[in-house]
């Protein structure tokens, strides 16, 4: 198996290939006979993974054929191995400046970034529709009738619940609660869903809506596409963790982070990383081998980066995201302002979208 041919053209998990991918690796592989068949049956990486040898002859390979055995050895051994050498070569090629806590690697050679000095807002890629069942796209209803009445001139907020079906709520100029019990404006049933949530307020000043979490346990967490400046003590979920800032010590170009895992596997454990201003930034994800078993953790999942406004993390376009919880377990938060577009979460599943616009 020549890792070193494949490592050229495949830098990713086979766990995370695509089709095209897996086309690669055939190629690579000299296994071309059998590319036809997993293309008519659309094998990515995450099904290759899990394919046995029946599968391979019900989706009508050739189990007679001379490189019947080197495909099977591949996927039953060669994966996994590919998987083990791709993570010490991905580690080899970062400067590692690792503490005696850790071995996370930094690297000088910083991703494309939406960073700019007045845009941190915490928000996502606007959606203006969602999908039933069968992938029939419905039209979410604008704002000619909110609360059973035509309005005008007035901003409407319509929540998007994405669940089976999608449900859809409409409002004007009012408070809204979520939670478990029977008096929230939408009432939630999940254990893990707090009695008072989170509510989302009116603030007729300024003309907007803000969400506020309410002291819940399982937490309020906002889904970010743009870079936020972080602080101590704000909690990020990335893959199935979530990592609590413990402390920012700067000090003039340096920036020394300690984060915490305070949720997910590894609780408890603490890593440290240092970062030069503009000079340096740690691409965090399953790249890392401190993370490299997390399968809800991308590749490269966010990057760290200490810039003249302080230090910022960025989302580098990862599968499952990078939220932010609101606040710790029974604490009230701030308030954050919704726009259009904004997700927000309720616990471990419950997602809104938000539809802000004059009515």
């Amino acid at each position: 198996m020549d890792f070193d041919k494949l490592y050229i053209k495949i830098k990713n998990y086979p766990s995370q290939w695509k089709q095209k991918e897996v086309e690669t690796w055939l190629a690579v592989a000299e296994l071309q006979e059998f590319q036809f068949k997993f293309i008519s049956n659309q094998i990515d990486g995450a099904i290759l993974m899990n394919l046995e040898e029946d599968d391979l002859i019900n989706i009508g390979i050739n189990e007679k054929s001379e490189k019947f055995p080197n495909l099977l050895q591949w996927i039953k051994q060669g994966l996994k191995d590919y998987s083990y050498y791709l993570k010490e070569k991905l580690n080899q090629e970062y400067t590692i400046q690792g503490t005696n806590e850790i071995d996370l690697s930094l690297t000088r050679n910083q991703r494309s970034s939406l960073i700019s000095s007045y845009n941190y807002e915490k928000t996502i890629q606007k959606v203006v529709t969602f999908y039933e069942d069968e992938g029939t796209k419905t039209q979410i209803d604008k704002y000619k009738y909110v609360n059973g009445k035509q309005e005008g001139n007035s901003i409407g907020l319509i929540l998007i619940q994405y669940s089976e079906p999608p449900k859809q709520y409409n409002f004007l100029n009012q408070e809204i609660t979520i939670g478990r019990s029977y008096d929230n404006t939408i009432v939630q049933s999940e254990d893990y869903v707090s009695r008072y949530h989170c509510k989302i307020t009116w603030n007729s000043n300024n003309q907007n809506y803000c969400l506020q979490d309410l002291g819940s346990t399982s937490g309020t967490y906002i889904l970010l596409i743009y870079p936020i400046l972080l602080q101590e003590q704000f909690i990020l979920q990335m893959g199935s963790a979530q990592y609590r800032v413990e402390k920012l010590d700067i000090q003039g170009i340096k920036c020394s982070v300690q984060m915490k895992i305070v949720e997910g596997n590894r609780l408890g454990f603490t890593f440290c990383f240092e970062l030069i201003k503009n000079q340096n930034c740690l691409i965090f994800g399953r790249n890392q081998q401190l993370f490299a078993e997390d399968p809800n953790l991308s590749n490269i999942h966010a990057q760290f980066q200490y810039t003249d406004d302080g230090l910022i993390i960025e989302d580098q376009g990862s599968r499952n995201g990078t939220w932010l919880r609101l606040s710790v377990p029974q604490q009230i938060s701030e308030q954050i302002k919704l726009i259009n577009g904004r997700k927000f979460r309720l616990g471990y599943e419950k997602v809104f979208e938000c539809i802000v616009d004059q009515v």
